[in-house]
């Protein structure tokens, strides 16, 4: 069943009709909080009934009724819903009445969702709502963004092309449901790979940035200075939750050139991307597989970005350990991970890391080494011309 994520508006009330100017003029006086905060509960409950009637009576009552009952009928009423409320005493209130009419229906309140503060919207409303986002199981979802404050629905339309949701909303007056087309568009690799490991608070605070790098992080919007120390953005935490559940063709370019350097040692045999399959059924590739002319050496290479290593030592690690121990064991074996970042004192970050991996290896008669390259984003001819350059480096701990 699809979720439908629909922010809630006021259009409600702004569409209401009555004969009863008493009324009618009642209805309409809750579009401003002030008003709304000084009705009685007799007034609210009043207000209530006379919406959710025209609510049921009216087709195009709202927004939010023109476009669910779209989206129902397009997925054959398989569909529940999430109304997001903002941060108002009025959203609170017609989230009621949505959920009186709606069947299988949720509410979502959205803290600091609201427009009185640009800086509350964005460091508080963005980022509670993607907070609610993150927990959820994003292959069901679709945004509706016919309703809701336009800022919001502009950075629902970003948040749903970045995760490949479905955008769907109601043209204009008419009854056509539209969906926005999911763009051929990505996050350039170079920047994502090479800067997501500034994207993580602690090194924010604890790592000397260079000025050029905090000039781009601040030029992409990543990050923004705070009181004392640069920050993530709402758009810096997006961008760090995406690129860190995605694949990456810029590591696959890297493989391919450390292979042209590899090669030239005319002392190795070099293969890139070795499958194997270990006694327990386990699975893996290996990214470089160097092999000494007389066969008695073996080493094993796994090539990353820096902002990657917690997964290489949780997941790939003990499969490599497993995997020499099974097809080489009488062989000397070496297991190397080979870093290509910014810049390399971002590695004694990870010190104590490696002389634990160390020793684990140690233990498996396994030696273990960090090598890293530093490179930059350029275009890429200026890039493959410049990596011819490179030098492979070895890190110490």
């Amino acid at each position: 069943m699809k979720i439908v994520i629909t922010p809630v508006g006021t259009s409600l009330i702004s569409n209401y009709t009555n004969d009863d100017k008493d009324i009618y003029n009642l209805v309409k006086s809750i579009l401003t909080e002030e008003k709304f905060s000084i009705l009685s509960s007799d007034e609210r409950s009043q207000i209530q009934d006379y919406l959710g009637a025209f609510l049921k009576n009216s087709l195009h009552s709202c927004a939010e009724r023109t476009s669910l009952d779209a989206i129902k009928e397009e997925l054959a009423h398989k569909i529940s819903i999430i109304f997001l409320l903002s941060d108002t005493h009025i959203a609170d209130f017609l989230g009621e009445i949505f959920t009186s009419y709606f069947s299988n229906s949720q509410l979502k309140k959205i803290d600091g969702l609201q427009t009185d503060s640009k800086e509350d919207f964005e460091n508080k409303g963005l980022s509670n709502f993607m907070t609610f986002f993150d927990a959820q199981e994003k292959r069901n979802l679709i945004f509706n963004i016919t309703t809701g404050y336009k800022a919001f629905t502009q950075y629902l339309t970003i948040v749903g092309q970045i995760y490949h949701i479905p955008v769907k909303y109601i043209f204009e007056r008419s009854n056509e449901l539209m969906t926005i087309p999911e763009l051929p568009i990505g996050f350039d690799d170079q920047v994502a790979d090479l800067y997501f490991p500034y994207l993580n608070d602690l090194i924010l605070n604890q790592v000397t940035i260079t000025p050029q790098i905090e000039t781009e992080l601040l030029k992409y919007g990543l990050v923004k200075r705070g009181e004392k120390d640069l920050v993530l953005t709402v758009f810096g935490k997006l961008f760090k939750n995406a690129i860190n559940h995605r694949a990456s063709s810029f590591g696959d370019l890297i493989e391919h050139l450390l292979l042209s350097i590899y090669i030239q040692d005319q002392t190795l045999n070099v293969k890139k991307s070795c499958p194997y399959t270990l006694k327990d059924g386990k699975t893996g590739d290996i990214d470089l597989l160097l092999t000494s002319n007389d066969g008695k050496k073996i080493e094993l290479i796994e090539v990353k970005s820096f902002g990657q290593f917690e997964k290489f030592d949780k997941n790939q690690l003990p499969k490599y350990i497993q995997y020499a121990n099974e097809k080489y064991s009488d062989k000397s074996k070496t297991i190397t991970i080979l870093f290509y970042l910014l810049e390399s004192t971002l590695l004694d970050r990870h010190k104590e890391k490696f002389n634990e991996i160390s020793q684990k290896c140690q233990n498996e008669k396994i030696e273990f080494k960090v090598n890293y390259i530093e490179i930059q984003p350029e275009n890429f001819p200026n890039f493959l011309r410049k990596f011819e350059q490179k030098k492979i480096a070895s890190f110490s701990f």
